[in-house]
């Protein structure tokens, strides 16, 4: 009978083990499911966020932009002539800045960015007259508002054209964005203008600028030449443009 008994006694041990290790496993499926449904909402959430930003970017890439300079435009009109650059700012400056650009160029557009504003202000302080020769190697859109550039100058508002076509580099520059430019950059377009901008008038003018660029050994954009001694990109700053400009 104390056989039995101890038998018996094991059994129950048994049986209450087992229940016990269902019990724990089943605890456990249930934090796995826990786990796997905040996982879920989490990574959920994460692809929200990021289908947000990119319809976001992607929004706010195709909206036109005012172009906002750091310091006050002095335009200059002046008819474009074969072979040489737009300028801004005035003659008498002791500086001379070349920017050799293409306005769908993204190293182009980043430069403008960071050091723009440095270069504006050293034109407005009458320190540096600034030479911009448009180039047109990307795409269409590079040619087309490189002409209308070129009309803009004509038109007595290069400098705002100017920071307006990279406030706005991701536009594809068809004619009718070029012309509604005009208004965003805060002057009127004119009957001239448009005919300038539609008509591609200044078409041989940006040819001779693609020819004047490559004479001078000019290989890509941005190039930048401060006194006729070309600027170094690589680690170039804010402080040591500023400081080469005399600011």
């Amino acid at each position: 009978m104390s056989s039995n008994r101890g038998r018996g006694g094991v059994g129950r041990q048994g049986r209450s083990q087992r229940a016990r290790l269902v019990e724990q496993r089943a605890r456990e499926a249930r934090r796995r499911r826990e786990r796997n449904l905040v996982v879920g909402i989490a990574l959920g959430l994460a692809l929200v966020l990021v289908i947000g930003g990119i319809v976001w970017f992607v929004v706010q890439s195709q909206a036109p932009k005012d172009a906002a300079p750091a310091v006050g435009i002095t335009e200059v009109q002046q008819t474009p002539e074969a072979g040489k650059p737009i300028r801004f700012g005035v003659d008498s400056a002791p500086k001379v800045v070349e920017l050799f650009v293409d306005f769908h160029c993204p190293h182009c557009v980043e430069f403008e960015e960071q050091f723009g504003p440095v270069i504006q202000e050293a034109e407005n302080k009458g320190l540096a007259k600034i030479e911009v020769y448009p180039l047109s190697f990307i795409d269409a859109g590079s040619v087309a508002a490189a002409n209308a550039f070129a009309c803009s100058a004509v038109a007595g508002f290069p400098r705002a054209y100017f920071n307006g076509l990279f406030a706005n580099a991701t536009q594809s520059w068809t004619d009718e964005q070029l012309l509604a430019l005009v208004g965003q950059v805060k002057h009127s377009s004119t009957p001239a203008f448009e005919q300038c901008v539609t008509g591609k008038e200044q078409q041989a003018w940006v040819s001779s600028i693609n020819e004047a660029a490559s004479a001078k050994g000019i290989q890509g954009t941005p190039t930048v030449f401060i006194d006729g001694q070309e600027l170094s990109l690589s680690g170039l700053t804010e402080a040591s443009l500023r400081s080469q400009l005399g600011l």
